[in-house]
């Protein structure tokens, strides 16, 4: 027993060596050039000076400088820093603030008052976004009369948010008189409604964002919106779309309804915005779907049905879909045991299927049937207790395939048959018991295999015979002891054998076998696995450790 020591020393010496974090010097460097940059890292002023701080500006470009002080703004200061302007009132505890980056943006952050009259006027000049946060808004007064003060030009991109703060203005179509050329429009106050003309003097529009409202319903408020592109609705209390809604959307390509209170939808919902691609559902309350809800929206490419209550989906749902690449449907909220057969089928430009934690027990072998493109496929968290020998038989460019957190308690021989492009392949997390001979044949690319915390007794002295590409293995939390596989060297305490299952892989470097039942160290482990850097045989029943096996550690 006294030989033992040796072992867990150099197991504790390796396991010690990998869990101390890294110093990320760059870190440091970064930081001392931030420090030394500027002298003392930026220049405060009071309201006059000229910000000797202040960026460089190409020939005819405006400079931003300070403003003068005025008996309103004395108690101000002006400060600049990583190419910043900073205006506080007053000094101590501000009250507002006004933060400037030349050319680029201008935002004001009221914290306790709600008027602008301390501040002084600015000349910011072209700045493409203005932010207002936490301040009230004018109840009679457009919001670019009321910024007038910065002296701002052109603003393209305009955010107000208050976080829900209620200052009592509501906003009225007056608030947006005289900014035509606005293209990115960014409103989260807690709206509750939306007049039907609040954006009519917004031609140009391409984004907006009412996220985080509580727009409950919503009544012909896009309809001079002809060119918005983005439509996030993120967030609020909607409970239908009505027909014809987005009529005269015929530029949208994103529309974001995550989290609201929907419950049915309509494909007239979606007439008028046919060139629509990605569309967010995820976090209602849907519980069905007509067959025919999607199919005004011939160019979707991305489609989230996630967190919602559906029972049943329909057949043919994404059948007029053909460009759909990425599909969505995660933590389904109500019991849904199976899809529908060939419900992702013949989408030939599918790459990305997440299907977790939506409780399925079984899937069609036909449900991928004819959608030979995809690359990435999610299926863990669910309740399966076994898959179909087919349900792969057309994922001929599939890299990454996710089993994990099921119940499956065996594979189908054929299953990854046709997978020869598999790269990552996780099946942890069940109740496998052997592997067989053959289950891996075809992949040769494979690189990183998850088989940890499973029922697995015993593997195949073949399994991995032709998986000489990997280079992650993990296998911990097992019951493997390969006692079939070793006779044990008298007086050198080293498995002599033919070859364990992990003899082929000479490519390996990470080979986790924590927590099994291995009682010894197998001799291909060393002469085999050449570039081995990581053995965890932790928590194992290993007794005894020989000069061999020491000489074979020592190499890892």
């Amino acid at each position: 027993m006294a030989r033992a020591l040796p072992l867990l020393a150099l197991l504790l010496t390796h396991n010690l060596a990998s869990s101390f974090p890294q110093h990320h010097y760059t870190d440091y460097v970064l930081g001392g050039e931030l420090v030394s940059g500027g002298g003392a890292g930026g220049t405060t002023t009071g309201i006059g000076s000229s910000g000797t701080g202040g960026t460089g500006t190409g020939a005819g470009e405006q400079r931003f400088t300070c403003p003068e002080p005025t008996t309103t703004t004395s108690d101000c200061t002006c400060m600049y820093a990583s190419s910043d302007y900073e205006i506080q009132c007053p000094v101590i505890n501000p009250e507002i603030t006004v933060k400037i980056k030349p050319g680029i943006y201008a935002q004001i952050q009221c914290y306790e008052k709600q008027e602008f009259s301390d501040l002084p006027t600015l000349n910011v000049g072209n700045t493409t976004q203005v932010k207002i946060i936490h301040c009230p808004l004018p109840q009679r007064q457009s919001i670019k009369q009321f910024i007038k003060f910065l002296g701002v030009n052109h603003v393209k991109d305009f955010w107000y948010q208050n976080y829900g703060k209620d200052f009592g203005v509501r906003l009225i179509r007056q608030h947006f008189e005289g900014m035509h050329d606005l293209e990115k429009l960014f409103l989260s106050s807690g709206i509750e409604d939306i007049q039907p003309d609040l954006f009519a003097d917004l031609p140009n529009l391409k984004w907006l964002i009412l996220r985080s409202n509580h727009v409950k319903l919503l009544h012909n408020v896009f309809d001079n919106l002809t060119n918005l592109i983005i439509l996030e609705l993120g967030a609020n209390q909607i409970t239908e779309l009505e027909p014809g809604l987005f009529k005269n959307q015929r530029k949208l390509r994103h529309l974001n309804l995550w989290r609201n209170q929907l419950r049915n939808i309509s494909k007239e919902s979606f007439r008028g915005a046919e060139t629509l691609q990605e569309l967010d559902l995820s976090v209602n309350a849907i519980e069905t779907l007509n067959s025919d809800v999607f199919t005004l929206l011939p160019d979707l490419t991305v489609l989230n049905l996630g967190f919602n209550r559906f029972t049943v989906l329909p057949d043919n749902l994404l059948s007029e879909n053909r460009k759909l690449r990425e599909f969505k449907f995660i933590n389904n909220q109500a019991p849904l045991q199976t899809l529908p057969e060939a419900f992702l089928g013949n989408l030939p430009q599918l790459k990305s299927v997440i299907l977790n934690r939506c409780s399925f027990t079984h899937l069609p072998a036909s449900l991928f049937r004819g959608s030979s493109e995809i690359t990435h496929m999610d299926l863990s968290y669910n309740q399966l207790g076994s898959v179909p020998e087919l349900l792969l038989r057309d994922q001929l460019r599939l890299q990454d395939l996710n089993l994990a957190y099921n119940e499956l308690e065996s594979l189908p021989e054929h299953l990854l048959e046709n997978t020869r492009e598999l790269l990552t392949l996780r099946l942890s997390y069940n109740r496998l018991y052997n592997l067989s001979a053959n289950i891996f044949a075809s992949l040769d690319k494979l690189t990183e295999l998850h088989l940890n915390d499973n029922f697995l007794h015993a593997i195949d002295r073949l399994t991995f015979s032709n998986t000489k590409a990997l280079g992650k293995l993990y296998m911990q939390n097992n019951h493997l002891s390969f006692h079939d596989f070793s006779f044990v060297l008298q007086e050198q305490d080293i498995a002599d054998t033919d070859g364990t299952p992990f003899q082929y892989l000479e490519n390996l470097q990470i080979l986790n076998l924590r927590n099994n039942s291995i009682t010894t160290i197998f001799r291909d482990w060393n002469y085999n696995n050449l570039h081995l850097r990581e053995l965890d045989l932790s928590y194992n029943n290993i007794s005894t450790l020989s000069y061999l096996s020491l000489q074979m550690s020592a190499s890892i």
